[in-house]
């Protein structure tokens, strides 16, 4: 068997190769910044499995890894998967690519999974190394795997855990005193990474986009745009502009109405971008998809410019507690994996049960790195981890394949390593509602300083929580009826004005289904495994 590179995926970040590496994104090692050809560089030094290993411990940045030996083949992903790879074997190949190759099997329904395309219905992403087919596989967060060319065999390794066993112990005083300290080492590393370049950001009316522009303006950055979309009488829009005009930042807003949505349907780039996103692993992100197709073709932007959108600040900061926390239940019981399925796997009740031990295998495999103690620490620690490694790698942090489908690059300062790593080692109580030391710290350190400190009325992580409080509450049954009437009320003042698009998707596979779909990601992953996949079998 020999081993085969396939890597097509240029857009915004290139593919840079040489006879031993072959590397793409942007790595940060021993305080030296390694991008576009540089990065080749970073890792001529490795000479075995174990090498790359402990360079990836102290490597920072975005960036997939491919480094060719006598041996051995080594392929790795950053630790939030932000550019994904792939592994089949195929015949006498073994394939390490950047997307999966259609070319290389002939779809039909026996090419699917049915265990995951039963966790795609019901979460947005497939869950470990899998993906929609039975021969394809991926590589998850933090992963690098060895392909042994003498012996045709691989392995998969862990160099990074969505975790710490340590916990900073100290006043709430000098947590602002090392978040400020982190926080201007990890912008100024994006800053010099940016090198004059125009700094696209997203800006929404929530915390973690303004955190991006607000240091961005703190270290004296002035070659930024702004902007939003949605409704124009969204509450996001309004806090977006004022924020913009206050930094004196220029800022653009992206109307999102029935006109934009059904021009956007009826593009060719519609279904071909959900194909070209999702690589039969995770829902395409469609929501920036309208505002960066208008910024592209409008030339609202310099081709060069760089996106920074700002995933996943929230989740640092713990808007994702378990609620058995939050309500200081009894954790001592809790079985994980039971935990794990039941509190993230939502999409679709409906096929729930259909592969549940199955299901739970799997998931039991993604906990081992996490050690359960039955503690609220862990219980903390497990699910943060699996939520990150999985979900916000997976779907999350996806979405930057919006900015690459128009070729552009793009940065997530919220993933530098040392701001994980410090908020990982946060005891839990400094995220709890009534004492948010994410939120405080940027109110104190940088909102009220720059005069920006507008509040949401309502957010969506708040409206999340309702709905996990008052399903611990009622039966299975009720809850159901409670859901569908909250979320399909969601749906309908959605400030991105996602009922056009939910009844697009509807009209397009719902009428012959037996489910009533009821939540925007619920829909849309059934239609992009019906249309996009063409998948003709009744998975309910």
């Amino acid at each position: 068997m020999v081993c085969r590179f396939s890597l097509k995926r240029n857009n915004g970040f290139e593919w840079y190769c040489n006879e031993k590496v072959k590397a793409r994104g942007y790595v940060i090692c021993n305080n030296i910044l390694y991008t576009n050809e540089e990065i080749l560089k970073c890792f001529e030094d490795v000479y075995s499995s174990r090498d790359l290993s402990v360079k990836l411990r102290n490597a920072n940045g975005q960036f997939a890894v491919i480094i060719n030996l006598d041996n051995e083949v080594i392929a790795a992903v950053d630790n939030s998967r932000s550019i994904p790879l792939f592994y089949h074997e195929c015949l006498d190949t073994f394939v390490i690519s950047d997307y999966i190759d259609e070319s290389l099997f002939t779809l039909s329904e026996n090419s699917f999974c049915d265990v995951s395309i039963n966790e795609f219905l019901q979460t947005g992403y497939v869950v470990g190394n899998h993906t929609l087919l039975k021969d394809f596989y991926q590589l998850s967060a933090g992963e690098y795997l060895v392909y042994n060319k003498k012996e045709n065999s691989y392995s998969i390794s862990k160099y990074y855990v969505h975790k710490s066993d340590v916990k900073i112990e100290c006043a709430k005083q000098q947590h602002y005193k090392n978040l400020e300290k982190i926080s201007i080492d990890v912008f100024t590393r994006l800053i010099k990474s940016l090198n004059g370049r125009t700094a696209v950001i997203p800006l929404s009316g929530g915390f973690d986009s303004r955190y991006i522009v607000s240091m961005l303006k703190k270290l004296n950055y002035e070659n930024v745009i702004c902007y939003t979309y949605g409704r124009s009488d969204s509450f996001e829009v309004d806090i977006s502009k004022k924020v913009a005009d206050t930094l004196k930042y220029k800022w653009y807003f992206i109307k999102y109405d029935e006109e934009s949505y059904n021009s956007l349907i009826k593009d060719k780039d519609f279904i071909d971008y959900f194909r070209f996103a999702s690589n039969y692993s995770s829902l395409s992100h469609y929501q920036d998809l309208l505002a960066v197709k208008k910024l592209h073709e409008k030339k609202m932007i310099p081709p060069d410019s760089i996106f920074i959108p700002g995933f996943c600040g929230d989740l640092l900061g713990g808007s994702y507690l378990p609620q058995e926390i939050l309500f200081k239940k009894d954790v001592s019981k809790i079985d994980i994996c039971d935990y794990i399925f039941d509190r993230h796997f939502n999409l679709n009740y409906e096929i729930k049960e259909k592969y549940s031990n199955l299901v739970k295998t799997e998931i039991a495999l993604t906990l081992k790195p996490y050690n359960y103690t039955n503690s609220e620490d862990s219980l903390v620690a497990t699910n943060d981890g699996w939520f990150t490694e999985h979900k916000a790698s997976k779907f999350v942090v996806n979405a930057v394949r919006v900015f690459e489908y128009y070729g552009y690059e793009w940065r997530l300062p919220l993933w530098d390593c040392d701001l994980l790593n410090y908020w990982y080692s946060v005891p839990y109580n400094y995220k709890l509602v009534d004492n948010k030391l994410y939120n405080d710290f940027l109110f104190d350190f940088l909102f009220i300083p720059y005069q920006i400190d507008f509040v949401k009325k309502f957010t969506s992580n708040k409206r999340d929580g309702i709905v996990r409080f008052v399903k611990m509450l009622l039966p299975l049954s009720l809850f159901c009826l409670y859901r569908k009437f909250f979320q399909y009320q969601s749906i309908n003042k959605s400030v991105n004005s996602f009922q056009i698009l939910f009844n697009y998707w509807e009209n397009e596979v719902g009428k012959n289904n037996k489910i009533n779909f009821d939540q925007i990601n619920q829909i849309a992953a059934f239609w992009q495994l019906v249309k996009v996949y063409n998948f003709k079998e009744n998975v309910y």
